[in-house]
């Protein structure tokens, strides 16, 4: 989606035709220094006969596994976000971390902004006196910038093949009048950017889990370095308005139109969520099918405790691998049409994925398992 497609669907008056503009020049499958690794047909047999369900899913998972391992030019910063708890943001997280980690084999590392969030609790390791986001925002100035010192702070997951760096533990604070309530992130912007390029260097995918309000400085930080926004919802009606009118519409409001416009959207299954509540809750619904979505299927591994990748369901591995595809997919999208911008041309070695290599259409789901 553009950014004028993305305000013509904000902005009902209007109406004007949108024209997509496809660059000039060929479209070359290969292995470009900016592209996809190549995308082959599905094989077909000795008696060339049309590829088998079977061979086309077979294909499928070559294509998006081939996406996924797709050589970026800088580290992806990846932003999971709702101002709305409970709807899945940090078990999206751990997925995509994972997901990454295994199909890449690039070093990632799972960031846990939350200044309220329980993520230890999600995690399969964690050392209780483990050091934090909080410390290592205040140790910067006297540590050097080397994986040796980020080392001590992030908690390595055996399973999962991750790094994970935790937010405090318990962040309460007692009020004047005796009461207790929770504290107020202690991570500014500044601070927040200042750690992203810290661990850049050392990782080819970092993975941000947000808080409950995109206006809390720590994640105005997260924004700041985000290359793709992955926004996190289920069909109950609170989480889709949150996601749709405080983060999507605040965010294109605030100049991030273009991390909006191209934003992939996941769907998780609550307790009580089912498909057909999209129908009920009308406005919010319908807006959030003008971006591709993945569905995570329900799957007891992912309920509660710690999520351990082995246990995860086939269905839950599928979801993954195509919401991970389907990021990479973006980004390398966005990374070609920079140089072919700065290039002022669309030379043969730069590979432009196209749109449904590893998604649907959009308003469609990309990945419903069963």
């Amino acid at each position: 989606m553009s950014s004028q497609q993305f305000e013509q669907m904000i902005d009902p008056t209007d109406t004007a035709p949108v024209i997509q503009q496809e660059p000039t020049g060929p479209v070359i499958y290969g292995y470009g220094q900016w592209g996809p690794p190549v995308l082959e047909p599905p094989k077909r047999s000795r008696w060339k006969r049309r590829p088998s369900k079977k061979e086309l899913a077979a294909q499928a998972i070559r294509e998006q596994e081939a996406m996924i391992a797709h050589a970026f030019s800088k580290t992806v910063f990846i932003t999971v976000a709702n101002d709305k708890g409970q709807a899945g943001k940090t078990v999206t997280s751990i997925l995509i971390a994972a997901g990454f980690a295994h199909w890449s084999g690039k070093p990632v590392l799972l960031i846990d902004n939350n200044p309220t969030g329980k993520m230890r609790k999600r995690l399969e390791h964690y050392e209780p006196d483990a050091r934090t986001v909080t410390d290592m925002a205040e140790r910067m100035g006297s540590e050097p910038p080397t994986m040796e010192t980020i080392a001590r702070y992030v908690q390595w997951q055996q399973d999962g093949y991750f790094s994970a760096l935790l937010s405090r533990l318990d962040p309460t604070e007692a009020l004047p009048d005796g009461t207790i309530d929770l504290a107020k992130p202690t991570i500014t912007t500044d601070d927040f950017v200042a750690i992203a390029k810290r661990v850049a260097p050392f990782y080819a995918f970092v993975v941000i889990d947000t808080g409950n309000n995109i206006a809390d400085l720590n994640a105005r930080g997260a924004i700041q370095v985000t290359s793709q926004l992955v926004g996190v919802t289920t069909w109950e009606g609170t989480k889709l308005d949150g996601l749709k009118d405080d983060i999507l519409l605040t965010l294109s409001r605030v100049g991030y139109r273009d991390l909006v416009a191209d934003a992939v959207i996941v769907e998780t299954h609550g307790p009580r969520d089912t498909v057909d509540l999209v129908n009920k809750n009308g406005q919010a619904g319908q807006f959030l099918r003008n971006w591709p979505f993945v569905e995570i299927p329900p799957d007891k591994a992912l309920v509660d405790g710690p999520i351990v990748w082995s246990r995860l369901s086939p269905a839950t591995i599928s979801a993954t691998r195509l919401l991970c595809a389907t990021i990479s997919q973006k980004v390398a999208r966005r990374e070609a049409d920079a140089v072919v911008q700065t290039m002022g041309a669309y030379p043969q070695q730069v590979v432009r994925p196209p749109q449904n290599v590893v998604g649907g259409r959009r308003g469609v789901p990309v990945a419903v398992a069963a």
